[in-house]
């Protein structure tokens, strides 16, 4: 899938996945980090089924978190089980657990 369809109330928004940083859940919305520091919200999903219907590109970094690792700039260490992930072009930040962060390198490690 190379688009996500996205209801807006009145209408339906549809946003190209390599455009999309990534996700978060908040307070039972779920947040989509765009480029130029956008973020759309979107209620009624979970990010269990946008995991579900995004591409290879996205990783669950944590339970509140799915990043697009094409987007991922640096992943640095901050606590002894926690990591910020940083994006290029934008100055929000997602998290990452040290397991996820385990995984992550097994998925990507050259």
């Amino acid at each position: 899938m190379d688009n996500i369809l996205i209801n807006q109330g009145n209408s339906f928004l549809n946003i190209k996945l390599e455009d999309v940083y990534f996700f978060s859940c908040n307070k039972g919305r779920i947040l989509i980090y765009l480029d130029n520091n956008v973020v759309l919200k979107i209620s009624r999903q979970s990010l269990d089924y946008i995991e579900s219907i995004v591409n290879d590109n996205f990783f669950r970094s944590h339970r509140s978190y799915l990043i697009n690792i094409k987007k991922v700039d640096t992943i640095t260490k901050f606590s002894t089980k926690s990591y910020n992930i940083s994006f290029k072009n934008i100055k929000s930040e997602a998290y990452m657990t040290q397991k996820r962060f385990n995984l992550l390198y097994q998925k990507i490690h050259i």
